[in-house]
């Protein structure tokens, strides 16, 4: 596990990044879920969704204690104290922000289909327009996903974003460069590079985290909460 805690004027950050923890962990399942929310003593509620590799934002208010499934998506964004968002990954990307003037909180997944769909730059105009955030406050911590050299795509995928974000491979595939892909995101939007931290690790390769490419069907679990 790789845990981050912030200190902000609104109080406590904290963001989570779970791999292959031990022999099992990882499945989509209350037990999951309730094991990580019995270690995060200050927070009462944790919201999940059926993540299904779009662009809907589910943002969440007057959150109740317990654990609760908030519908279909692939971001949430809540200002409730104790509450703890989770997604779910294995090889793409998860993101976790935090506003520290105004203690709102994201947590987005974003594969190739989300990116393709600007499931950031929403979530980011969640955050300013409705939720009051200011864009040049926002903290964003990328946890680990699959590696340019690792993600091997057709034309059909490639050919959604701009060209520098691929290469061809001897075999007519393409390896595509999500950083790549997200860093231009960041940028369209006016994130600065001081605003984001990178945990770099390809999930492919590393055996401390769990890789679709690979095979598992268990995930990794990234969370948020503030407290």
């Amino acid at each position: 596990m790789l845990r981050l805690r912030h200190e902000t004027p609104v109080g406590t950050i904290e963001t989570r990044f779970y791999g292959a923890e031990r022999p099992g962990f990882g499945a989509n399942t209350n037990q999951t879920y309730a094991e990580i929310l019995q270690t995060l003593e200050p927070v009462s509620a944790m919201r999940y969704l059926e993540q299904v590799h779009g662009d809907r934002i589910q943002t969440l208010t007057m959150a109740e204690p317990g654990i609760e499934l908030v519908g279909e998506g692939d971001a949430m964004i809540t200002g409730d104290r104790g509450t703890a968002l989770v997604i779910r990954t294995a090889d793409c990307i998860p993101i976790l922000i935090f506003c520290p003037e105004s203690g709102t909180i994201a947590a987005v997944h974003a594969g190739w289909r989300g990116l393709a769909a600007k499931i950031v730059t929403q979530t980011i105009s969640a955050l300013c327009n409705d939720r009051s955030a200011r864009k040049a406050g926002l903290h964003f911590m990328v946890g680990p996903f699959i590696a340019r050299d690792s993600y091997e795509v057709g034309d059909e995928v490639a050919s959604q974003f701009l060209p520098g974000a691929s290469h061809v491979r001897p075999n007519a595939k393409y390896s595509l460069d999500l950083e790549k892909i997200l860093r231009a995101e960041f940028a369209a939007n006016a994130i600065n590079e001081d605003q984001v931290e990178w945990h770099h690790t390809d999930t492919f390769v590393s055996p401390g985290w769990y890789s679709a490419r690979r095979g598992d069907s268990l995930r990794n679990f990234s969370l948020i909460a503030r407290f």
